[in-house]
């Protein structure tokens, strides 16, 4: 059964891949790419179109994930299993299975968490499928589109997301998983 009160983003949450992502656009593309633009696909026409950079991102996998970066104290959403299984809903499941393996080895065993697998367009369908109370992402798009389907979205703190000050009424930024764990905890003292 799912821990159907709140669920996590991958990428940006609990682990970092894009410092990587950028060493690939520098090597392949000789283009500096923002963190804004990769999560825009703002892209110069003439470099790559999202099918180009997807392909990219899957055949470099295996250096990404043993490159990329955990975030800091993101594994403290270990405590959250006292609600049911963790549940993380990302676009890249197949990098997220090897860093899952790779960092959270010997923290959270393979059968306390699943990994749904929906592009951010898709989120929201599963978000309404499982009846989330609380949402965790760092891509603001995707954190306003889910608003008005969760109770309480947590916007991730991250270089991308910064520039947004004007934020739905039940989202909240933060800015480690300690913040996600305190805000969680007093909301689930209100619920009781």
């Amino acid at each position: 059964m799912y821990n159907k009160l709140i669920a996590f983003d991958l990428d940006g949450v609990i682990i970092n891949s894009y410092p990587q992502f950028r060493k690939l656009f520098l090597k392949y593309f000789d283009f500096d790419i923002t963190p804004q633009k990769t999560f825009d696909f703002n892209i110069p026409k003439h470099l790559a179109n999202k099918l180009e950079v997807n392909r990219l991102w899957r055949s470099h996998l295996e250096e990404i994930t043993l490159n990329s970066n955990i975030i800091p104290d993101s594994i403290l959403v270990n405590r959250f299993l006292k609600h049911g299984r963790l549940f993380f809903i990302t676009a890249r499941p197949e990098s997220c299975m090897g860093y899952l393996k790779k960092y959270l080895r010997g923290k959270l065993r393979h059968d306390q968490f699943d990994i749904i697998m929906d592009n951010s367009d898709g989120k929201l369908d599963t978000i309404k499928k499982y009846k989330l109370k609380f949402f965790v992402d760092d891509r603001f798009s995707t954190c306003v589109k889910v608003s008005p389907y969760v109770e309480n979205v947590f916007l991730f703190n991250q270089t991308w997301n910064r520039n947004r000050e004007i934020i739905p009424k039940n989202m909240t930024r933060v800015y480690s998983m300690c913040d996600v764990i305190d805000l969680f905890n007093g909301q689930m003292a209100i619920y009781g």
